[in-house]
């Protein structure tokens, strides 16, 4: 069985994507935050291993043999957040997660991005930045 570290899990995408991947006989492997909303998740939030995002980006890593990583978290600043919450979110956080990822020679890393060019909003313009990275 191969193991999924999923980020954004209780997102519209990343729900989607942790029900594929636990119907197709993978592990997934979540963070979640004090705050996350699993109501998306409802029916399959016990089938995941979740790990605190205030306990350390490393946490899954330590506790699992990871195989894959998709990264869908993102923060598209509907609620006026200021942009160095965006950056953190889409820019910093996947970044390190990348560093991770090649610290513990996991091969794939798929990361979302957005179809929009990057001088639409700060949004568009932080996912774009990190594939500049």
């Amino acid at each position: 069985m191969k193991t999924v570290l999923l980020t954004g899990a209780t997102g519209f995408l990343g729900s989607h994507i942790a029900k594929a991947l636990l119907d197709n006989n993978f592990k997934v492997l979540a963070y979640c935050r004090e705050q996350s909303d699993f109501s998306r998740l409802e029916s399959v939030k016990s089938d995941i291993t979740w790990f605190k995002i205030g306990d350390g980006l490393d946490a899954p890593f330590k506790a699992a043999k990871i195989d894959h990583i998709i990264q869908t978290a993102t923060n598209y600043g509907r609620s006026q957040e200021q942009s160095t919450l965006l950056v953190e979110t889409n820019l910093s956080f996947p970044l390190k997660l990348f560093e991770l990822a090649e610290l513990y020679s996991i091969n794939t890393f798929f990361n979302t991005d957005t179809v929009l060019h990057k001088y639409v909003n700060a949004y568009a313009l932080s996912k774009k930045q990190l594939c500049e990275w």
